[in-house]
C-alpha cells in the first residue's frame, strides 16, 4: 500500500498573557488557533530570547497537530505534514510579540517601588497578540 500525506493548515488566531510570575520570569500563555476546527492550547514560557522563543511555539504547535493528526489504518501509518498559513508574518509577529513582553518583564523586576509593581504586572498579564482582526 502507498503511504500519502495528509496536509492540515494551521492558522494562528492570538495569543494572550493569561498569568505572569515575576519570580521566575515565567508567563503562562494561551495559544488560540483554527486547523478546521476551533482550538486552544495552554503553554508556560520562560521569558527570554524572542527568536528562540517564537520558534519553539510554532514548533510545539506543529509537533502538536502531527500527533493528533496520525491515523493508522491497521497497516500503515499515514504522515501529516501541517501547513502555517503566514508563517514568515507569524514568526516575525511571534517575536515582537515575545521582545515586548520581556522588556514589560524587565521594567517589572528593575522596578525599585511599590507602587505602581502591581500595575506594571497588571499591564503585562493584558499583553496579547491577534493575528487576524
Amino acid at each position: 500500500m502507498e503511504q500519502s500525506l495528509k496536509t492540515i493548515r494551521l492558522n494562528l488566531l492570538k495569543v494572550v498573557v493569561k498569568s505572569f510570575s515575576p519570580i521566575d520570569n515565567r508567563a503562562v500563555l494561551e495559544i488560540f488557533y483554527e486547523d478546521g476546527k476551533s482550538r486552544q492550547i495552554t503553554r508556560a514560557t520562560r521569558l527570554g530570547d524572542a527568536n528562540m522563543l517564537a520558534l519553539q511555539l510554532i514548533d510545539e504547535l506543529v509537533l502538536s497537530e502531527k500527533n493528533d493528526g496520525l491515523e493508522f489504518d491497521g497497516e500503515n501509518l499515514r504522515g501529516v505534514d501541517v501547513v502555517i498559513e503566514n508563517e514568515q508574518k507569524i514568526k516575525l509577529m511571534l517575536v515582537d510579540f515575545f521582545r515586548t513582553l520581556h522588556s514589560k518583564a524587565q521594567k517589572i523586576r528593575n522596578n525599585k517601588s511599590a507602587s505602581g509593581y502591581l500595575d506594571l504586572i497588571r499591564g503585562l498579564q493584558r499583553t496579547e497578540l491577534v493575528f487576524y482582526d
